[in-house]
């Protein structure tokens, strides 16, 4: 009769170890995941905005600072050519950046 009364203890005892092992294998990993995507969505703002102030600056520069090299009707394009290309090698690093499958350095055999 004792094997049936420590069943149903044994049985609540096991459900009580797999709740607090699910807890444990999903709510910590998802916390930690939500930080580290928090803390990336800081970094875009902040490296885009930076990008997007470094850009409009080399344009300002370019526009104000050459003493009239470049006045005239198609050479007033120049500074915006200049600030697209700029803006295009931001992006196609931050895309090299991007496409790592992983930003740790893998261990060497």
């Amino acid at each position: 009769m004792s094997a049936t009364k420590d069943s149903p203890g044994q049985l609540g005892e096991a459900l009580a170890l797999v709740k607090a092992y699910a807890k444990q294998e999903t709510v910590g990993p998802l916390r930690g995941a939500g930080r580290w995507i928090g803390r990336g969505l800081v970094g875009i703002v902040l490296l885009a905005n930076g990008a997007f102030f470094l850009i409009l600056g080399v344009l300002r520069l370019l526009q104000n600072g050459t003493n009239g090299t470049f006045d005239g009707h198609w050479v007033r394009l120049i500074p915006y050519a200049v600030a697209l290309v700029l803006a295009l090698v931001v992006i196609v690093v931050a895309a090299v950046r991007i496409a790592k499958p992983t930003l740790q350095k893998e261990p060497r055999p």
